[in-house]
């Protein structure tokens, strides 16, 4: 009996991360042929699927080189995440136009009908199976518009594997060993501020230091995706005369690399902040961009801390004691499994209706 086939394709690396856990067990399992297309800054997950056809995906991908991706692979399942680019949805249009299965998966609380933008059908007319993390995140999608049978809850794949992993640490992080994770700020609104965040960080990291009487560093990462602004560069140049080491990390290295050495991790509201709460470490979220209350509390359930981006403030969160993270497990336990029985299960029922 032929194994069916399974296109993946992501575009960023936020996505790539909530398909690849679902796409690494169904190699594993040989549960299908899998053919995987990923983006310039998210290839290098390719690496731990074996066994898989693997291929560059443009972002500007369009629909005729969608289309023609398809008729070269014809698979059965089309699996996507939703990056901001046109090349994930573009083959989903296709997808439609070809009665093909797509099941997409949401890696994030935000957002939700910016990830169609480039849809060739409104909102009302998804034919999609959309799988995202949780009962408050199909309410938000279907106040926007999304038609409820469409959404299915499964949890996180990417959180269910990383915080339900036996090889998981359970500490607090290093309390002289800082990390900030700047990020866009036009993709995360960030705006209003008088100094830029990245300073107020740096003053409480001294003054926290200080009075500490530690000896300590902060490293600064910015995102892949990120360009330092006339207002971001002068913050790293005025923060340079502090009496601070300040080390400034290549946008492109993995997190991963920076949290086996455990630091306190600052950011605004990326997963690298669950990352850094799955590896042990302490994670603050700067309050200064718009949150859903889903967000909210997937963050707060994960142990992440909440900070207004002022000095005293900040350095009260770097006091503060760690919350418990077993909520957000439990929550997303499974998940993985969850979203490869709603797309392995649907089709096995299509055959045997044709049978």
């Amino acid at each position: 009996m032929r194994k069916p086939k399974l296109l993946a394709a992501f575009d960023d690396p936020g996505g790539a991360l909530a398909v690849m856990p679902v796409l690494k067990r169904t190699v594993e399992r040989d549960t299908a042929e899998v053919t995987a297309f990923a983006g310039v800054h998210s290839i290098y997950l390719l690496d731990d699927l074996k066994h898989a056809e693997k291929y560059m995906i443009r972002s500007d991908l369009g629909y005729e080189e969608a289309c023609a991706i398809l008729d070269s692979h014809d698979p059965d399942i089309l699996l996507t995440a939703t990056g901001g680019g046109s090349g994930e949805q573009q083959l989903r249009n296709a997808a439609r136009n070809k009665a093909l299965r797509s099941y997409v998966i949401i890696d994030f609380w935000k957002h939700y009908g910016r990830r169609w933008l480039y849809a060739d059908h409104p909102l009302e007319s998804i034919i999609d199976t959309i799988l995202v993390m949780d009962e408050a995140t199909k309410t938000d999608m279907m106040n926007e518009g999304f038609p409820s049978e469409r959404i299915k809850v499964t949890g996180h794949p990417y959180l269910d594997s990383i915080f339900n992993s036996p090889e998981r640490r359970t500490g607090t992080g290093e309390d002289s060993l800082f990390l900030f994770l700047s990020q866009p700020s036009g993709t995360i609104e960030l705006k209003n501020t008088d100094i830029h965040p990245v300073t107020i960080v740096a003053e409480a990291v001294e003054q926290y230091l200080g009075q500490n009487n530690k000896r300590g560093k902060l490293i600064i990462k910015m995102h892949p995706l990120e360009t330092a602004g006339k207002e971001l560069t002068e913050a790293l140049r005025n923060i340079s005369k502090m009496n601070l080491q300040i080390e400034a990390a290549d946008s492109g290295e993995r997190i991963d690399n920076f949290l086996i050495r455990r630091p306190v991790v600052i950011g605004y509201n990326s997963i690298a902040l669950f990352e850094a709460r799955a590896s042990g470490c302490k994670a603050i979220s700067l309050d200064l961009v718009p949150m859903s209350e889903a967000m909210r509390k997937a963050m707060a359930s994960a142990g992440i801390v909440f900070s207004k981006a002022e000095r005293d403030d900040l350095l009260h969160s770097m006091n503060a004691k760690v919350p418990s993270f077993n909520e957000l497990a439990a929550l997303h336990k499974g998940a993985t499994g969850r979203c490869l029985d709603l797309i392995f299960s649907s089709l096995h029922q299509q055959k045997g209706a044709n049978a």
